[in-house]
């Protein structure tokens, strides 16, 4: 394996709830240090870009 994809959606922890996808910013960072650890250097992070609860919000 060469490279890894890693689910960050989103930081805010009021969005991720909403989505039903919690994860804090040191567990990502956690995941992405293992990762790197065991070589891996290409990472890509899928996030939420355009999420109707954030543009409710202004």
């Amino acid at each position: 394996m060469t490279r890894a994809l890693v689910g960050v959606q989103d930081f805010d922890s009021s969005i991720q709830e909403a989505i039903g996808r919690i994860q804090s910013f040191e567990a990502t960072r956690a995941a992405i240090e293992q990762l790197r650890a065991h070589g891996i250097a290409s990472l890509d992070a899928a996030i939420l870009f355009g999420c109707r609860i954030r543009q409710r919000r202004g």
